[in-house]
């Protein structure tokens, strides 16, 4: 979004409420911000999608449009792990995984998610870790409510975890 040109008159004394209202004014545009990062690792054993205990959004209201991008420090048993979001109903989400696989291969995945719990991504890491980052586009429609990350196990087999520092950035389009 464009900042506003502000005019002044020369030889106008500008006053700190003067400057104040402007820079409000100027921030206001930028659209909300938001960054979420775990401060503790959290471990899963099970199949069923959870979800995450801090990478999620504040309520989002009807037809905003937000901009997410995840930063997923993982490490993964011989289960795997699997992400996916629930998010309001009337919603739409799309997103983009990029990250490495056991192999050390360069892995690109995409999905778009019409209602909570659709489709989900699978991570194919291996145990030493890796870092994923995950593009998303929200649309959201009628319905105010957050988006959640949601984790589990791919496959019943050991236990995957999300690290500490992974975290997620978003910014308000529309």
């Amino acid at each position: 979004m464009a900042f506003p040109v502000i005019t002044r008159s020369q030889g106008e004394l500008i006053t700190p409420a003067i400057w104040n209202a402007d820079f409000v004014a100027n921030m206001n545009l930028m659209g909300p911000h938001l960054i979420a990062r775990k401060a503790a690792d959290q471990n899963t054993v099970s199949t069923t999608l959870a979800n995450d205990d801090t990478l999620f959004t504040p309520s989002i209201a009807a037809n905003e449009v937000w901009q997410f991008y995840l930063y997923l420090y993982v490490v993964t048993g011989a289960g795997g792990l699997k992400t996916s979001f629930s998010f309001p109903a009337s919603g739409e989400l799309l997103m983009t995984l990029i990250g490495f696989d056991a192999g050390g291969s360069t892995s690109v995945q995409q999905a778009r998610l019409t209602a909570s719990d659709g489709a989900s991504q699978t991570y194919l890491t291996n145990s030493t870790g890796r870092l994923w980052v995950q593009e998303v586009l929200f649309i959201n429609a009628g319905t105010a409510g957050a988006v959640n990350c949601r984790i589990a196990l791919n496959s019943a087999s050991g236990t995957s975890t999300m690290k500490a520092q992974s975290t997620l950035w978003g910014v308000k389009l529309a």
